[in-house]
């Protein structure tokens, strides 16, 4: 189960619950993907796919290939909400603002 005081968001992905984890590294790739964490939410509430799968990944260190099918079937918009919540949690230092 996640802990948001310490930046984890839980997401259902096939029939796993996983927990994506706010790191440096995740805070990195996210940025730098979304071109910043502002146009990242952004991308993600217009439902960008490639951009959703790279923050899933981030925050679950894996590769995007890894996730790509998953996120696929459980659907972005069913996602986008604890993604969106996650990329917060990361502009903010890896805790909830």
């Amino acid at each position: 189960m996640a802990n948001a005081a310490v930046g984890e968001v839980d997401i259902i992905l096939g029939d796993k619950i996983e927990t994506m984890r706010s790191t440096v590294a995740a805070a990195r790739i996210v940025s730098h993907m979304g071109s910043g964490f502002l146009n990242a939410s952004a991308r993600i509430a217009a439902m960008d796919f490639d951009l959703c799968v790279a923050v899933i990944a981030a925050g679950l260190g894996k590769k995007p290939a890894d996730v790509e099918a998953l996120v696929f079937a459980e659907g972005v918009a069913n996602l986008s909400g604890e993604v969106s919540t996650f990329i917060t949690y990361l502009a903010n230092g890896g805790k909830p603002p």
